[in-house]
């Protein structure tokens, strides 16, 4: 809960609210149709921004944490410990977050990605449970809540066949294949101007140089042992966790597939990468000794990097929160528009303008709006802009408070009184935003 929060969370959150505007709405939300129509509904609650925020905040962080006890809850069944064992349920799944930095610093987040992991969670636990209604409603969720999520459908449609061993007839086939295709054509045209930004990120990206990050080093002692835990469990024919070894490849594979795997999506798709490895830990006939000794490698390899490599894994969220205080304060106040390129003030009338780094289109919607927002607060995501946003600023507007400025022809007696260019113990936005 107490976790910065990134661009990518904070412009959902307020270009949510365009669904209740029909005549503003913004395309880009039928990519992630679910999750922003959950987010409008705190628009019709008048609230400062500040706790709009924290309070979408606090409900995906609780539920990121269901998420993770429902898995760990599966992978219990799945190696006939007692799922009912809440106590033993916690400690595994404390040590696998001290053991993976990437899943503790990304996962509990208001994102899609997170979302897909709860839900495929569900559904694994469902298919153990042999439920197959509810698994089945629990995988065709995913892609309702983002677009790039049906990647998940991919592992969790052989995982379903050959949890619940279905047969289908030719006609039955036929008719199968003929919804998939429909729902895939629908997908398609829904998302054809956001498949160029695709295919722009994919020649910008160097797909090597992602292996040097430093959450990449940090998990790789996990991703080659659960490598090694698959093919020990294929090695040892142990068939009843066939599946499991295939499913914790074909996440690894989707990972690997995208130049690109930034950490929010890389730490949805950790679990069951690793499910090959948890299933090792608690069920093979290794002694405790020698399990307690794998996991403690993994802690103190991280807190090696932590140190030598001066890293943070946490970033608090409350210097944001001081910055939105004071600028949502100030904007309503006034009864002003605004603009920073990711919408940090979710209550407030915004200029609808998210910066994108592959995005052309976007970035010209920035710099050329429609009309000129009242208020310009430059974020990282606006700076990102380069030289042809400041030039504008500061031809046009007057900086009245550190980066955040004001358009000259909106300018009062009352809004220069408020003149206070010391940054009064905060950081500047354009360095936590």
């Amino acid at each position: 809960m107490a976790s910065h929060i990134t661009s990518s969370e904070f412009w959902p959150i307020t270009i949510s609210k365009t669904w209740l505007t029909p005549s503003q709405f913004e395309t880009s939300m039928l990519q992630k149709p679910l999750l922003t129509l959950f987010l409008s509904f705190f628009h019709l609650i008048k609230m400062p921004d500040v706790v709009h925020v924290a309070l979408i905040k606090l409900i995906f962080s609780a539920f990121c944490t269901f998420g993770l006890y429902i898995f760990i809850k599966f992978v219990f069944k799945r190696t006939g410990h007692n799922p009912r064992d809440t106590l033993s349920i916690n400690i595994v799944a404390g040590l696998f977050v001290l053991s993976s930095p990437t899943f503790i610093a990304y996962f509990f987040s208001i994102r899609s990605d997170q979302v897909a992991c709860v839900l495929f969670s569900l559904f694994l636990l469902f298919c153990e449970d042999k439920r197959p209604r509810a698994a089945l409603a629990a995988l065709a969720l995913i892609p309702l809540f983002g677009i790039k999520e049906i990647l998940f459908l991919i592992p969790g449609a052989i995982y379903y066949l050959l949890s619940f061993k279905i047969s289908f007839s030719r006609k039955e086939l036929i008719y199968l294949m003929g919804v998939a295709i429909t729902a895939l054509v629908w997908v398609v045209a829904l998302n054809i101007p956001f498949l160029y930004y695709l295919f722009e990120a994919y020649e910008a990206t160097n797909y090597l140089s992602r292996f040097s990050s430093f959450y990449y080093k940090h998990e790789m002692y996990l991703l080659l042992t659960s490598v090694i835990a698959s093919g020990y469990l294929l090695w040892t024919r142990q068939k009843e966790h066939f599946k499991d070894a295939g499913l914790g490849l074909m996440f690894l594979f989707l990972l690997l597939v995208f130049p690109q795997s930034y950490f929010f999506y890389m730490s949805s798709l950790l679990p069951f990468i690793y499910l090959p490895l948890f299933i090792v830990l608690l069920k093979a006939p290794f002694s405790q000794y020698a399990k307690i000794g794998m996991i403690a490698v993994q802690v103190t390899f991280v807190l090696y990097g932590k140190v030598t490599l001066e890293s943070k894994f946490f970033d608090s969220v409350f210097d944001q929160y001081g910055n939105i205080v004071k600028a949502s304060k100030f904007v309503e106040k006034h009864r002003l528009t605004y603009m920073d390129g990711m919408g940090i003030l979710p209550q407030q009338k915004f200029y609808s303008c998210f910066v994108s780094p592959y995005d052309e289109q976007a970035k010209f919607n920035c710099l050329n709006p429609r009309k000129a927002p009242d208020v310009v607060i430059i974020t990282n995501r606006l700076a990102g802009l380069g030289p042809p946003i400041f030039e504008a600023v500061e031809k046009n507007y007057t900086q009245i408070f550190p980066n955040l400025w004001v358009l000259n022809s909106s300018l009062n007696s009352d809004i220069l009184n408020e003149k206070d260019l010391s940054p009064r113990g905060l950081p500047l936005p354009i360095l936590i935003f």
